[in-house]
C-alpha cells in the first residue's frame, strides 16, 4: 500500500508542476489580449447601456439637437431614414422561397 500511496503523491506532484506550468503560459498569451478585450467589454457594456435604456439615448439625442450638433443629429437621423428605406426596398426585392422554387 505504501508503493502505491507513493506512486500517488509522485503523480500528484508531477500534475500539480504541470499545471503551474500552463497556467504561465496562459498567463503570457493572454496578456497581449488584455487591452483589446478590455475596450471590447467597454464596447459590449455600452451596447447593453443604449439597448437597456433607449429614453435615456433618445433624451441624449434631444439635448444634443438643442446644441451645435444639432447639424451632425439631424443628418444622421437623415442617414438613418435612408438606411431604413433601402433596407425595406432591398427586403422587398428580394426574391422569396416560393418565387425561387
Amino acid at each position: 500500500m505504501n508503493k502505491r500511496l507513493a506512486a500517488i503523491i509522485r503523480r500528484r506532484e508531477e500534475l500539480l508542476a504541470r499545471t503551474a506550468a500552463q497556467r504561465a503560459a496562459v498567463a503570457t498569451i493572454t496578456h497581449r489580449w488584455r487591452r483589446p478585450l478590455r475596450l471590447f467589454d467597454t464596447a459590449v457594456r455600452l451596447l447593453h447601456a443604449v439597448h437597456s435604456h433607449p429614453v435615456l439615448i433618445a433624451l441624449a439625442a434631444m439635448l444634443l439637437t438643442r446644441t451645435r450638433y444639432a447639424r451632425l443629429v439631424r443628418r444622421a437621423g437623415y442617414a438613418g431614414a435612408v438606411w431604413r428605406l433601402f433596407r425595406a426596398l432591398a427586403y422587398k426585392r428580394a426574391p422569396t422561397r416560393a418565387a425561387a422554387r
